[in-house]
């Protein structure tokens, strides 16, 4: 019975010392032989605007709006989210959000009906990539090559294929679609031997992005629910990172830019898990001696109730 207290007690202590031991891999145990050139390359924690994630951390998400605007007077495109605010507690496992809206300005009977795109973007941060090097039995960082002011997250929804809807080039003029995005990250790309090595890694960005559901697309995910009314939804995953968000609706008839409107979001952390967060990345010495002494105390505590009489 004595040893069974005893180890309760130095339990609680390894779990209160988890709170300072948290910190990335920087190897992997080679059980793959059969891994490509491109399966080695890795994502590293981005830096920049809207540091960190809200996987299972409190956050919330207001909606600013901004207004609309259109190179044409009529129609008009106006929009609105289904919530201004979401209050997520420390069991959030993602959300989703339901952009609504309408078409104004013009009568469209006789007319062919205009087509949607949606295009929601995160905050721009710095992303550093590394390649995967076989070192003995395990996996090292090796070569690392930077993008910059690529954003944390981006979602691409519209009520048609892009290609149904307008010329590439237009498209990627407005920085609408993937190819779009891929060009973005080849030009604040740092380090790359060559525009091949970039255009590589730009893959895998994209490809690794995907696989955290943080870049998603949906070429049906603009329904029109009568003549003039639609409404898209878009998931936020529990690793979304924070800061300001920026949806665009887009309007499109037979390849021209009709309006377009915005609007955006703020996601950030609040409570006592925002108090953490910003002791963690404000005052990272302080916190880190308040979580040694959380730890000791801890198991003091722990080894003082299960003490043998």
């Amino acid at each position: 019975m004595s040893r069974f207290k005893h180890m309760m007690g130095r339990a609680a202590l390894f779990f209160g010392m988890s709170l300072v031991l948290a910190m990335p891999h920087g190897a992997v145990l080679a059980q793959d032989a059969g891994r490509t050139a491109a399966d080695n390359i890795e994502l590293a924690q981005p830096t920049g605007q809207g540091e960190g994630n809200a996987n299972g951390q409190p956050l919330s998400v207001r909606v600013r709006e901004k207004g609309g605007s259109g190179e044409v007077d009529k129609p008009k495109v106006v929009a609105d989210l289904s919530t201004h605010t979401v209050a997520i507690k420390t069991d959030f496992a993602g959300t989703r959000v339901m952009l609504f809206g309408a078409l104004v300005g013009s009568s469209e009977e006789g007319k062919a009906r205009p087509d949607l795109v949606i295009v929601v973007r995160g905050p721009s941060r710095t992303f550093k990539m590394h390649r995967k090097k076989r070192v003995g039995p395990i996996w090292v960082n090796a070569d690392e090559r930077i993008f910059r002011a690529a954003p944390g997250y981006y979602a691409l929804l519209s009520s048609r294929p892009l290609e149904a809807i307008a010329p590439a080039e237009r498209l990627q003029k407005r920085g609408i679609g993937f190819e779009a995005l891929k060009a973005h990250l080849l030009a604040s790309g740092e380090g790359f031997k060559d525009l091949k090595e970039a255009e590589e890694y730009a893959r895998a960005f994209v490809r690794l992005m995907k696989k955290k559901g943080l870049y998603r697309t949906n070429p049906e995910g603009v329904r029109f629910t009568g003549r003039y009314l639609f409404r898209a939804t878009f998931d936020l995953p529990a690793n979304v990172p924070l800061g300001e968000y920026e949806a665009d609706v887009y309007l499109w008839r037979d390849g021209k830019l009709l309006g377009k409107f915005s609007s955006g979001l703020e996601i950030e952390k609040r409570g006592f898990e925002r108090f953490v967060y910003e002791m963690a990345h404000e005052r990272p010495l302080l916190y880190g001696v308040a979580a040694v002494i959380i730890a000791i105390a801890a198991g003091f505590a722990a080894a003082a109730i299960f003490r043998k009489d």
